[in-house]
């Protein structure tokens, strides 16, 4: 993104407090959130001002290790629960087996911060978490929480149909897959750009 003309600030959720001043758009990648779900969730003025950011319609964009960061919450391999940044109205649990591993074709329903409808990206999965509790609770019961939709149709690296994914609140969108920013050169131009209009 540097050759657009984007200045990469960085900074750290386990560390940092607060959002640096500069910043117009968010990426969180993936890692291992896991490894560090104490420190996480311990540092409360992180969470909330990543809570408060995706609320407020500003550009966010995660994987994998970052999804889990945006939900409600992780179980660790133990059973344990740290409470996280809660923008997604789902929680994450780690497995004793891997959940999803290989390449994967994605393709954009709608438009969003990293591209338009019809976009083809190119990345890959790797996690031994999935996401459970996906209900929620209204006047009827309890029931299915579809509100998010999915932005990503994905294929396995046969090219087969496998499931849609990519899930947004406002103008932040999380997913499990990794995407390669070189598969497509437009992903660059649409961060910046999407920052600009927002």
């Amino acid at each position: 993104m540097k050759d657009e003309g984007a200045e990469i600030v960085i900074f750290s959720p386990l560390s940092d407090t607060e959002i640096p001043d500069e910043v117009d758009i968010i990426y969180i990648g993936g890692g291992y959130p896991e490894l560090y779900a104490s420190a996480l969730s311990n540092n409360k003025s992180m969470l909330n001002a990543i809570h408060t950011w995706a609320m407020s319609g500003k550009p966010l964009y995660a994987e994998c290790g970052g999804l889990m960061y945006l939900s409600k919450g992780i179980y660790d391999f133990d059973g344990n629960f740290y409470k996280m940044a809660q923008v997604f109205p789902f929680k994450t649990a780690m497995k004793k087996g891997r959940v999803n591993l290989g390449y994967r074709e994605v393709r954009l329903l709608r438009d969003s911060i990293i591209g338009k409808p019809g976009t083809v990206l190119r990345g890959h999965e790797f996690h031994y978490s999935e996401i459970i509790d996906r209900t929620q609770n209204t006047e009827h019961g309890t029931q299915i929480n579809e509100s998010l939709g999915s932005d990503y149709s994905v294929k396995d690296g046969t090219g087969q149909y496998i499931y849609d994914e990519g899930y947004r609140i406002k103008n932040t969108l999380a997913s499990y897959v990794h995407v390669h920013f070189g598969s497509n050169p437009d992903i660059a131009n649409n961060f910046i750009n999407f920052s600009m209009e927002t």
